[in-house]
């Protein structure tokens, strides 16, 4: 089950780490950031590595977010 389920979570990261690349709307794409690295984390859990993915989360998920956020309101045309 545990193989299942790291192959699940590998395809998921695959698919929206394609989707950072190929979106056009930067705020989709940014979402399929954070979803890649939500994918990288279960990745983690199924190896049995918690703290690397609860690391993974925090810090370089929320980092994006929160770059991606203030970028998109400071750097926005007026």
């Amino acid at each position: 089950m545990q193989l299942v389920l790291f192959w699940i979570f590998s395809l998921l990261m695959l698919l929206s780490a394609m989707g950072v690349v190929f979106f056009r709307n930067p705020v989709s794409s940014a979402m399929s950031l954070v979803l890649s690295f939500i994918a990288l984390a279960a990745v983690f859990v199924t190896l049995d590595a918690f703290f690397i993915a609860v690391v993974q989360v925090l810090v370089y998920a929320g980092g994006r977010v929160g770059a991606f956020s203030f970028h998109h309101h400071v750097a926005r045309p007026a």
